[in-house]
């Protein structure tokens, strides 16, 4: 009997011709999207942006068991953002965290405790940049109160803790009344 035999003679067990199987295996080995066309980013690694904040490097995704392909298909479908070179953000990532790592350094001083706290945020933001990194063009061009650091304060990607921005803010609050 023929493969498709018993569509021709009314059969009712419809049978997928071989080559459509393969192509269907090939498809699912090689295509990591999902069925409604979205790229496959298991929940563990969600799960362990959000913890770090929704924004991670790079080197953190190709820890978490992503390829360079994997990212840019992610990119593509709208479950990461690329923020600046080698960072990337959930889409539900706060829009202050966005735009300090945009602007090349981390939520500080009172920003960071607005964020903290959930209130509103100051005018100006206050980030944090290492020391020996030079002042990125967008962060001045911001007008963004830029804190140097010789060693970098606990905290994220995007942000740095509360006690560590605590400490900040005093320095900052009487660096500028003084």
């Amino acid at each position: 009997m023929a493969p498709d035999a018993s569509l021709e003679q009314g059969g009712s067990s419809a049978r997928v011709p071989s080559q459509d199987r393969l192509a269907s295996a090939h498809r699912t080995v090689l295509d990591p999207r999902t069925p409604s066309g979205r790229p496959r980013v298991p929940m563990r690694r969600e799960t362990e942006a959000a913890g770090r904040g929704g924004v991670v490097r790079t080197r953190e995704l190709h820890a978490l068991g992503l390829r360079d392909q994997d990212i840019r298909i992610a990119v593509g479908y709208g479950n990461l953002r690329r923020i600046r070179n080698g960072r990337y953000a959930l889409p539900a990532t706060d829009d202050r965290l966005l735009e300090a790592v945009r602007l090349g350094g981390r939520l500080a001083c009172v920003s960071a405790l607005a964020f903290h706290d959930d209130t509103s945020a100051p005018a100006v933001v206050h980030i944090e940049i290492p020391a020996n990194v030079p002042a990125p063009a967008a962060a001045r061009s911001a007008g963004a109160r830029i804190h140097w650091t010789r060693h970098p304060s606990a905290g994220g990607v995007a942000l740095v803790d509360r006690a560590a921005a605590a400490i900040q803010a005093a320095a900052c609050r009487a660096s500028l009344e003084g």
